[in-house]
């Protein structure tokens, strides 16, 4: 792992709501769900190149986590699956530093601040209406 990533532990109904939030925000390509069901989640992560050594107890009792390789975006999406009800959610450094976030985030700078799409990214653009006055109209 070079870069940090996001690691939320959510419930179903919380993974409905926050999985296509994170692609509306343009994360969508670097999200992973990982469920206790395929097994052990601590091991799932270590594949995912998470170093788990240092991360908390409370992990090997989740059932569903998701995480988001979001780099300098960590902190956006943290406050992002915060806002749409994780139980708990953590940025993990390339180091294996675990820092629970426990808050929202608001950046400072308004261009880091998370935006919606209103557009799907990829998606074929909305036809514009011609206006009803055209530019040979002459001014009234």
């Amino acid at each position: 792992m070079i870069a940090d990533v996001v690691v939320a532990a959510v419930t179903p109904d919380v993974l409905r709501e926050a999985l296509p939030a994170i692609h509306r925000s343009g994360l969508g390509h670097t999200a992973r769900v990982m469920r206790a069901e395929r097994g052990d989640l601590r091991a799932q992560l270590r594949r995912a190149g998470v170093p788990v050594e240092s991360g908390p107890e409370r992990l090997a009792s989740e059932e569903l986590l998701l995480m988001v390789a979001a780099a300098g975006r960590s902190p956006v999406a943290a406050s992002l699956l915060l806002d749409r009800g994780a139980r708990a959610t953590w940025i993990v450094s390339p180091s294996g530093y675990w820092r629970q976030v426990d808050d929202v985030v608001v950046p400072s700078r308004p261009e880091d601040r998370p935006t919606i799409p209103s557009v799907v990214p990829g998606a074929v653009p909305p036809t514009v209406m011609p206006s009803a006055v055209s530019e040979e109209t002459p001014p009234a």
